[in-house]
């Protein structure tokens, strides 16, 4: 099929002209966009015939945005409008006045034949070969994606990278400098892609002992599949050689990679840690930061949920999936053609909500990569220090999405000490509450899969005798606030293991709240935290701890379920805390909190410790007594005691005063 007459004569010119006059005019009774078919008839009959018009058309709204659109009616008109690098928020432009007004794509508009309004929309995109005019090259930006195995817009990233950007010349602090050459020590093993004449040039593993080397990282889903892992027994055979047909999918493709880009090395966690041996992997696990941090580039397969997957996936050449109009510039001349496509996923669906972020070691493989090359099902994204990069938009920087500044955010943290411990810490908690959003294999995971970045931030920490305790920190006002988090349901799956001690995030396995930074003062005093260590790692895994305070403790005589009532909707994800009311023996009430546990039976008597106070009232962890113990305690909930008379009259006092007012110091153990 050719296109119709109608869409040969598209003009991307009088489109562009349209949409500044309409930002300019800022008129919202003016109808907008360049005039397409007549009707929504017209182009359901024509996309029959006509293959862009078959892209235009959709027998429903399509904007999965607004599913409540008005229906669209037989003689609502179609209408063509720009969307271009200022109007489309995630693609905003560095350093070239002409890029604001230049296009990335159509977005399709069938309005209302009788209210101002749109009944659906539909964003295509526009691009232009690479050899195009160079009026055509500055009116659109995009250009053709290439097939999965042609990494030259990686090497062309890298490079400009390497020569442009001194902040990608930085590492985090308490690593070592990357010397002038971009050489680093090599981590303890790395996999030789080139091999050696004798094993035929297979793949092996090679013990660094303290060489240097440059080397590239691989950030992986493992899923369910079955992961090519070095064990004990392996390992010598290993060394000599790792037949490439023995790899799961995502090696093999990461080893094409890192030699297409020219490397010689490249870490590979299941490959480079011996996976049986408990010493190794602690040990290994423990040097993370370092590992991604020293790597030339991480490669981080987005794409694949499992090891099996691979992730360069085959992809529908840009000329077979496109079509191809003509354009002509502002005399009417033929000025090469364009191609309007269906919609590429950008960084945000294929980084941000991609399976690879879904996974909880993954967070710390990002944030301490100094720089990222995300392979997506329809194209490339880079991520490095200063700049984000699609393939479709080739060096192009793109301001960051919402979780995508985040990380930036985060990033740079990271190589920033800051001279208020407050930020670092407002930062840290940031960071905790995405990353139990995310899923582990392994529950014990749970500290070393966040010791990397732990490290780092000890280091930016100034608070004299700060240390890091079972995922939080010990600065006085800082752990009391680090008590206070707030936990959502916990998912079926989690309910088999719970992992002590109660009263750090980290015994829940699923989302949590931190609570805020509200300038309260700290109540509880003599802090004193008891941590026995799996092994030599400070950040790493724990086989105990214990909190012990002098604080004041209180019976609450009633506490009664209300939830699950509170939701909160994160992205796609539905989260519900689990609420309850607490109330003196009058029944009145004295506080609401947020209960650990959704199904467990609620402990009597459920205790309570104020732990600071501020404006409001106070923040009270709630505890209930372990059995055949004197004072040790396991942490239920949290709550917040208002201190104000509700629903007693103010002559009577506060009830959570009343309640409290028999409370006396006394020291209490939390496990």
């Amino acid at each position: 099929m050719t296109p119709c007459a109608r869409c040969k004569l598209i003009d991307l010119v009088s489109i562009a002209a349209l949409q500044r006059h309409y930002q300019t005019v800022g008129r919202s009774d003016v109808p907008i966009g360049y005039p397409h078919h007549a009707t929504y008839r017209e182009l359901r009959d024509s996309a029959k015939r006509c293959p862009s018009c078959a892209l235009f058309y959709e027998a429903s709204n399509a904007d999965e945005r607004f599913p409540n659109k008005p229906p669209i009616e037989e003689d609502d008109c179609v209408r063509l409008s720009a969307v271009t690098a200022k109007q489309w928020p995630r693609y905003i432009l560095e350093d070239s006045p002409a890029s604001a007004a230049a296009l990335f794509g159509l977005m399709v508009e069938v309005e209302s034949a009788t209210s101002n309004s749109s009944s659906y929309q539909k964003k295509l995109d526009l691009w232009v070969p690479y050899d195009s005019p160079d009026r055509l090259a500055s009116d659109v930006l995009q250009r053709p994606v290439g097939p999965a195995n042609d990494t030259t817009i990686i090497s062309q990233w890298l490079s400009h990278c390497n020569g442009t950007h001194p902040a990608c010349r930085k590492t985090a602090p308490g690593i070592e400098s990357v010397a002038e050459d971009n050489m680093v020590t090599l981590p303890t093993r790395v996999i030789d892609v080139l091999g050696f004449e004798e094993n035929g040039h297979q793949p092996y593993l090679h013990t660094a002992n303290g060489s240097k080397g440059k080397y590239v990282a691989l950030s992986h889903c493992w899923g369910k599949a079955q992961v090519t892992r070095t064990i004990s027994s392996k390992l010598g055979d290993f060394q000599q050689c790792i037949p490439i047909d023995m790899l799961c999918k995502n090696f093999q493709d990461a080893i094409f990679v890192t030699k297409s880009l020219g490397f010689q090395y490249l870490w590979i966690d299941s490959l480079c840690i011996v996976q049986d041996s408990a010493a190794d992997w602690e040990s290994e696990s423990s040097k993370m930061a370092r590992v991604y941090n020293l790597a030339a580039l991480t490669l981080s397969a987005a794409n694949a949920s499992a090891a099996d997957e691979g992730f360069l996936k085959p992809r529908i050449p840009a000329v077979e999936r496109s079509v191809a109009l003509p354009h002509y510039n502002g005399y009417r001349n033929l000025d090469g053609h364009y191609y309007i496509a269906a919609a590429l996923d950008d960084f945000s669906k294929e980084v941000d909500s991609a399976p690879l972020s879904t996974r909880g070691w993954t967070l710390q493989e990002r944030l301490l990569s100094r720089r990222n090359v995300f392979f997506g099902r329809d194209q490339f994204h880079w991520e490095c220090q200063e700049a984000r990069w699609s393939e479709s938009t080739h060096l192009l920087k793109q301001e960051s999405s919402d979780s995508g500044g985040d990380m930036s955010i985060w990033r740079r943290s990271l190589y920033q000490s800051a001279n208020d411990d407050a930020k670092v810490f407002d930062v840290w908690w940031a960071l905790v509450r995405e990353y139990t959003k995310r899923s582990l294999t392994h529950g014990s995971d749970i500290l070393p899969a966040l010791s990397g970045i732990a490290s780092i931030f000890s280091q930016n920490i100034h608070a004299a005798g700060n240390q890091y305790v079972a995922g939080l920190w010990s600065h006085n006002s800082d752990l009391a606030r680090g008590l206070l988090w707030k936990s959502f349901g916990r998912t079926a799956e989690d309910q088999h293991k719970i992992r002590a001690p109660s009263w750090s995030w980290i015994s829940h396995q699923g989302r949590i709240d931190p609570a805020s930074n509200n300038g309260a003062t700290v109540i509880i005093e003599d802090i004193d935290i008891q941590v026995e260590l799996s092994g030599q790692d400070r950040f790493g895994a724990l086989r105990s701890a214990k909190l012990s305070f002098t604080g004041f403790l209180v019976a609450i005589p009633i506490i009664k379920r209300t939830g699950p009532d509170y939701q909160d909707l994160d992205g796609k994800q539905l989260y519900v805390y689990t609420t309850a009311v607490l109330h003196d023996e009058k029944m009145h009430q004295v506080g609401t909190g947020v209960l650990d546990e959704p199904n467990a039976p609620i402990a009597s008597p459920t205790y309570c410790v104020p732990i600071r106070h501020h404006q409001r009232g106070m923040d009270v962890l709630l505890l209930r007594k372990l059995a055949g113990s004197e004072n040790s305690y396991q942490r239920v909930g949290t709550a917040e005691m208002a201190d104000h008379p509700r629903p007693a009259t103010p002559a009577l006092g506060s009830p959570m005063m009343k309640l409290l007012s028999s409370a006396e110091k006394q020291r209490i153990s939390v496990i």
